[in-house]
């Protein structure tokens, strides 16, 4: 009999590293992976530097450094991750960086895989036309890319020269036509729909 059975494992000396580092020469996108205390198994050069500048996190001595109180609660968020689910965080610094997004996922009981995303990496992306392909307003598409790219509802406003209850009344209806609840949501359902 041929074919190929799913629960069949192909190969077990597959290297985690070189899986990871591969991955990431697919898709551009750095990786970190770590135990559920925050202890770092691995990850690239890329990944730490990106994390330690757009948000002030370290790894110190093999672990996340997480005595900087700004990102506890979404680092708990994003090391708690359930199996066979995805969390996803927007960690800032307010240092006038891009933003972070951070994909979470487990790996197994004890391990989670974090995907890093800059605002300026999710700026470049290509997103589908937002009018045409989820029937937004012309006003509504920008006010969505300006959010998938980071920024907040006030710098929406500040940049618009609108109210920032107008903009929250654009960002609600938005949501509601993506069928999405925050802006997690928002970016994750965006990020699967680009090239």
């Amino acid at each position: 009999m041929s074919g190929y059975d799913s629960t069949t494992r192909v190969s077990s000396t597959v290297d985690t590293h070189a899986l990871l580092k591969a991955l990431q020469n697919l898709d551009g996108r750095s990786r970190l992976l770590l135990d559920r205390d925050g202890r770092l198994v691995w990850a690239s050069d890329e990944a730490v530097r990106e994390l330690w500048e757009a948000t002030g996190l370290a790894i110190q001595e093999g672990r996340l450094d997480r005595t900087c109180d700004m990102h506890q609660q979404e680092i708990r968020l994003l090391l708690d991750v359930g199996k066979g689910r995805m969390e996803t965080a927007l960690l800032r610094t307010g240092r006038g960086k891009e933003p972070l997004f951070i994909h979470a996922t487990a790996i197994d009981e004890r391990h989670v895989c974090w995907v890093l995303a800059t605002g300026r990496s999710a700026s470049e992306a290509r997103l589908p036309d937002l009018q045409e392909s989820f029937g937004l307003t012309p006003c509504e598409s920008n006010i969505v890319s300006d959010l998938y790219e980071g920024r907040t509802p006030q710098e929406i406003a500040r940049l618009k020269h609108s109210s920032i209850h107008t903009i929250r009344a654009h960002i609600r209806n938005s949501y509601r036509k993506l069928s999405v609840n925050c802006r997690e949501e928002l970016w994750v359902k965006l990020n699967s729909c680009t090239p």
